[in-house]
């Protein structure tokens, strides 16, 4: 099964935050989001699953996960992980978030971490989200925080990208739109526009949280120790966390926003299949 094509006008494609599922990024973003979410015994569709850590961590709790990217690359690295792992819960597939595979009401949680400012059309993808949600499911997401200092996904200047410290850009995150919109590698949000945006596809908005850096790509044991207890206090004061790199937003779906729509079929290698094994 091919994904659907991408237009050249959509943002730069994303790359793995993680390199295995242990690095820090990954325990503490599926940390977070487990202290709101039990996933026991539920289905999940991970979109933009790159090299899948997200997607495997997330299944040690889950029944049955899928993880979807338009990235063969990426796609093949989680291949490689989910056999190296042992993991039989997991299964990834190649499909773009705007045109899902898989039944209505199929999922019990959709997640996108760092996903949703680099796909091509915003409303569609949630469209999508929405449909493939059982009644009651959660969409959950990670985005870039708009009130973070530093431009995580750098800047591109004409066929330049420019990644300053660390792959950030200082300030850059300020700039007003008009500006971001000609340099900008990616979208970035503060929490009323995303809320916004969930709330126009008849999600109901549950939690709006924060996450400071992991710092994994920092070299120095002792500052990533350091900064990382200071980013925890930050993170448990209820103004400075605000400022964090990350927004967490988890959302509900209340109503069958498409329940008298006709089913969407799973089609995979020329057959119709559910997503459960």
């Amino acid at each position: 099964m091919s994904p659907k094509t991408v237009s050249k006008s959509a943002p730069t494609l994303g790359a793995p935050s993680a390199r295995n599922i242990e690095d820090y990024t990954v325990v503490k973003r599926t940390k977070q989001l487990l202290d709101y979410i039990g996933l026991s015994k539920k289905v999940i569709l991970d979109i933009g699953c790159a090299n899948g850590c997200y997607t495997l961590k997330l299944a040690d709790q889950a029944e049955f996960a899928i993880g979807i990217d338009i990235q063969r690359k990426r796609l093949q690295e989680a291949s490689e992980n989910k056999t190296d792992m042992s993991v039989k819960n997991v299964d990834f597939l190649a499909a773009a978030a705007e045109f899902l595979p898989f039944h209505d009401r199929e999922f019990d949680m959709v997640s996108l971490i760092e996903v949703l400012e680099h796909v091509q059309n915003e409303d569609k993808v949630l469209q999508e989200a929405n449909r493939v949600l059982k009644k009651n499911g959660n969409l959950v997401m990670h985005v870039p925080n708009k009130l973070y200092i530093f431009e995580t996904h750098g800047m591109k200047i004409g066929e330049l990208e420019v990644h300053g410290i660390h792959g950030s850009v200082p300030f850059f995150s300020y700039a007003p739109k008009f500006l971001r919109k000609r340099f900008e590698r990616a979208r970035i949000y503060d929490k009323w526009e995303i809320v916004k945006i969930i709330k126009k596809h008849s999600f109901s908005v549950e939690i709006v949280d924060y996450l400071f850096p992991p710092l994994d790509n920092l070299n120095s044991r002792l500052l990533r120790r350091l900064f990382r207890k200071i980013f925890y206090f930050l993170e448990k004061n209820s103004f400075m966390k605000k400022f964090g790199m990350s927004i967490l937003v988890i959302a509900k779906k209340p109503t069958d926003y498409f329940e008298k729509q006709e089913r969407t079929p799973c089609i995979r290698n020329g057959t119709t299949r559910n997503v459960m094994p």
